[in-house]
């Protein structure tokens, strides 16, 4: 997995906390745009594969849980058979 993806730690409070880039969280009002298109985008998914990975990128932008984003990374690989290929997320490290 890749922890710290989509956050960034902070000192709120004197105290270390975790601001995850979600629905809600950082970068929330962006994310709900993001959402609402891949919402549409469902819709009118090619095949069964491709909805399912676009529904874990949703699930992901949700939660801001990374291992809901491997989920949908491993639906992503799985789909071999669609014409048109979907990109989206907290991707590039610079390490």
């Amino acid at each position: 997995m890749s922890y710290g993806l989509n956050s960034q730690l902070a000192k709120v409070d004197g105290k270390i906390v975790e601001r995850t880039w979600k629905l809600g969280g950082m970068y929330g009002p962006a994310i709900e745009k993001i959402v609402g298109w891949l919402e549409k985008a469902v819709t009118v998914t090619e095949n069964d594969r491709q909805k399912q990975s676009l529904q874990g990128l949703i699930k992901y932008y949700r939660t801001g849980d990374i291992a809901d984003f491997d989920q949908h990374c491993i639906a992503w690989v799985a789909d071999t058979q669609s014409s048109i290929d979907v990109v989206n997320g907290f991707i590039e490290v610079y390490r």
